[in-house]
């Protein structure tokens, strides 16, 4: 007997009006505060001009550690325009069509469900030639959705490499869709717990319709059953800042370093000349956004956004981190390019550099030197306080925007969100680190959302 996912209306309806992303807000957080640490930083050296030199002060060099990290951040923060964000109701115009391919491994049914409900109610009122693909394995407990092209990867299917997990997954879908690879058929890849709004598919359009490149990849915001774990909603803040700042600035300088392996439009025939069968990988979307760019190709800011969900619980939420480690620590034993490994160097020791950092603020607390500092030094560590601040308040602005949340709600979770998401985010790395021996009998750990 079949197994068929009935259509409810339980998705979160996100409309244009609810798009009103404020870019002013994203821009001026940043400044404030860098504003505000400036002039404590000048404070400090005033007042404190022939201080001797502490353990504490040799210690705060390690806030040096992000310092090209923060400064693209906040260059990316400033780099935002209005237009980036502007979107207009608009049907498709032109002859193409538009692959949404949900990889799952089909035990979430009400995530696919909802998934599956919020593309089609939005797709079919502006595109006119469009599929969905539902991507997942032989004991999966969806057989049949209306609509949708259920797609069970057969359990001896085998590629050169020997490839798994989710990339296997990705192969066989792409394999499947060989007859669709041309520069007329755009492939946008979702993951079980993505909603998409109406924005989501405006922004396709307009990427395709203005040929805005060849790979798009933009905002993801994590508003669904948001605070289901409150912490790990929080700290997840960072990663819809990190969008519009880091891979903002990346995006503009031409190298975007992580791809994501959801709310990323690509064009059929660039995905079928480069595949997904990169062997045991951890991190198959970003090996993905590499090899594109080695060819030439760049990713380029798709507008709209993409909406899902943080994990349930903090196990999952360290799972998470810790599969994206590992994928860090694959990338830096393949043969890639010295800047390919020097940028996830650098990434994975601003990464493990939090915790010290943070232990070092409390310790500055304490012994009332988190300012002072004995020479010029400091005023290098505000760029990176001040990105460190923003990205979680922006964070916390673009994935409560949606929900209408009132200001008191917010302050409280803006305080809650930079002391606890710190934390967790920094003993997420080093719970990673230190599992590593392991990373290979551990392998894809799917977390449950």
């Amino acid at each position: 007997m079949e197994r068929q996912v009935q259509e409810e209306s339980s998705f979160p309806k996100y409309t244009l009006e609810k798009y009103n992303v404020n870019v002013k807000v994203i821009r001026y957080i940043p400044v404030l505060i860098l504003f505000a640490i400036s002039s404590l930083d000048v404070l400090s050296i005033l007042s404190h001009p022939t201080r001797s030199t502490s353990v504490i002060d040799l210690l705060k060099l390690a806030f040096l550690i992000p310092l090209l990290s923060g400064l693209s951040a906040f260059i990316g923060f400033l780099a935002l325009h209005e237009e980036d964000f502007a979107l207009q109701r608009r049907s498709q115009s032109k002859d193409y069509k538009v692959i949404f391919q949900i990889t799952s491994r089909g035990f979430n049914v009400d995530a696919v469900r909802r998934s599956v409900e919020s593309v089609k109610y939005w797709a079919r009122k502006y595109l006119k030639d469009y599929e969905i693909w539902l991507v997942t394995e032989p004991d999966a407990l969806i057989d049949y959705i209306d609509g949708v092209k259920v797609i069970k990867v057969p359990s001896d299917f085998r590629t050169n490499n020997n490839t798994k997990f989710k990339a296997r997954a990705l192969e066989y879908a792409r394999l499947l869709r060989k007859p669709y690879a041309r520069d007329d058929v755009w492939v946008y890849f979702m993951d079980e717990e993505s909603v998409v709004g109406e924005d989501t598919i405006l922004g396709i359009i307009d990427f395709i319709e203005n040929d805005r490149g060849e790979i798009g990849q933009g905002l993801i915001v994590y508003s669904n059953l948001y605070g289901k774990n409150l912490l790990a909603s929080l700290a997840d803040s960072v990663r819809s800042s990190g969008d519009v700042s880091l891979y903002y600035f990346q995006i503009m300088a031409g190298f975007v370093s992580w791809m994501h392996g959801s709310h990323v439009l690509i064009r059929s025939d660039i995905e079928a000349s480069i595949g997904w069968d990169f062997g045991t990988t951890w991190g198959e979307d970003s090996l993905f956004g590499l090899e594109a760019q080695r060819r030439g190709y760049r990713i380029r800011w798709l507008k709209g956004r993409l909406y899902e969900q943080s994990p349930f619980t903090i196990r999952d939420f360290l799972k998470q981190r810790r599969r994206w480690v590992f994928h860090s620590l694959d990338v830096l034993r393949r043969k890639t390019s010295v800047k390919v490994k020097a940028n996830y160097f650098y990434s994975l020791l601003v990464w493990a550099s939090g915790l010290l950092n943070l232990l070092i603020a409390i310790l500055s607390i304490q012994s009332k030197a988190l300012f002072p500092f004995n020479n010029s030094l400091i005023l290098l560590t505000t760029p990176i306080i001040a990105s460190w601040i923003s990205g979680y308040l922006v964070g916390l602005y673009l994935n409560t925007q949606p929900l209408g949340l009132p200001l008191r709600k917010l302050a409280l979770y803006s305080v809650v969100a930079l002391i606890g998401g710190s934390l967790l985010e920094g003993i997420a790395v080093w719970y990673a680190i230190l599992s590593a021996v392991r990373m290979q009998d551990i392998g894809f750990e799917v977390i449950k959302k």
